[in-house]
């Protein structure tokens, strides 16, 4: 198969294969198959961020990614938040603590797991746009 050119590029890190990896994949062949150029890898934003120049990136998580974001929107990336963790804190009180507002002021889009943490990343950061989509992990059970 041939990479498309002209075809927006996204980047997908995966920062712990076990927990992400099949759900990343998942999410990527979906994005493969709406003509996207994908890049999915373990860690591929500390390795080849400059070298694919993507137009997406998905960020791991909403804490203190601030610079890599910023970075990423002043070339004009989109970024994109998919938390990792988002089942770990039981509550809007304990997910506000993992939301750090300096990282959320250089994401276009939050992806939240769901209603509670949507409210909090609204709190935090009302510029930011919330989606609420779930996690591609649970598209796989």
């Amino acid at each position: 198969m041939t990479s498309d050119t002209t075809s927006p590029k996204v980047l997908i890190p995966v920062e712990t294969k076990t927990r992400e990896l099949s759900a990343k994949l998942f999410l990527s062949t979906v994005l493969a198959g709406r003509g996207y150029n994908v890049y999915l890898g373990n860690k591929i934003q500390h390795t080849a961020l400059d070298k694919i120049d993507p137009d997406v990136y998905f960020e791991t998580g909403a804490r203190q990614h601030e610079d890599r974001l910023r970075r990423l929107q002043e070339r004009g990336v989109r970024t994109l938040i998919l938390e990792t963790e988002g089942s770990a804190f039981p509550g809007a009180e304990e997910f506000s603590k993992a939301v750090d507002s300096d990282t959320l002021e250089y994401t276009d889009c939050y992806c939240a797991w769901g209603a509670v943490a949507g409210d909090v990343v609204e709190n935090e950061a009302p510029e930011t746009h919330v989606e609420i989509t779930g996690n591609p992990r649970f598209d796989l059970l």
